[in-house]
């Protein structure tokens, strides 16, 4: 890798702290048509370090919530962190605490045979965003959905699947049927024979 692709690269692991939490217009070029109105909320990894250490792949950074609504010609920006349980872990230890995609916090050989064997579960979603429900939530490919407020962008609790489902990974991108008025998505549960479920 050349040094301009290198500088490149890490651009990705530069991380967006501050939180936008009241609504600020941003500056246009050009115009907005008046009659174009409605929001785009999108999450991202946002921060990729947590005291002295790094989250080393660019799925693993903490999640932040972005919304950019449109009104009247002009559009207002806020943004915020996911308050997740990852995040928050995160943040009162002052060290990766939950292990993401390619971030284990483990440092030495026992914590990472405990982590094989009874793995803590992340519910930093930093991919995606939809409707569950009737509620938004940002997703990642654990099955663990975060419920927040579309509006304020707060943290309001974890999303439950039906416990029959019994899920160890989802994907991230469900796809919506709108004459069906439902989502289509895939889980596994990993385990030692190919098995369908039955519903």
């Amino acid at each position: 890798m050349n040094l301009h692709a290198q500088a490149a690269y890490q651009l990705g692991f530069t991380s967006l702290k501050k939180e936008i939490i009241a609504p600020q217009a941003l500056p246009l070029e050009g115009t907005i048509p008046v009659w174009l109105e409605g929001t785009l909320i999108r999450t991202a990894p946002s921060q990729f370090e947590v005291g002295r250490e790094a989250y080393r792949h660019w799925f693993d950074g903490l999640a932040m919530l972005h919304r950019f609504a449109i009104r009247h010609g002009e559009m207002l920006y806020s943004n915020r962190f996911l308050q997740s349980d990852a995040f928050l872990a995160a943040r009162q230890r002052g060290k990766i605490a939950i292990g993401e995609f390619a971030t284990n916090p483990s440092q030495n050989f026992l914590d990472h045979v405990i982590a094989f064997l009874n793995p803590k579960i992340t519910d930093n979603a930093n991919v995606n965003v939809a409707v569950f429900d009737g509620k938004m939530v940002a997703l990642t490919e654990t099955p663990k959905p975060v419920i927040f407020d579309p509006e304020t962008l707060q943290t309001l609790g974890g999303f439950i699947y039906d416990p029959k489902l019994e899920i160890g990974l989802t994907i991230a991108h469900p796809h919506y049927d709108t004459v069906r008025g439902c989502h289509y998505s895939l889980a596994v549960t990993f385990g030692p024979e190919n098995v369908l479920p039955a519903f």
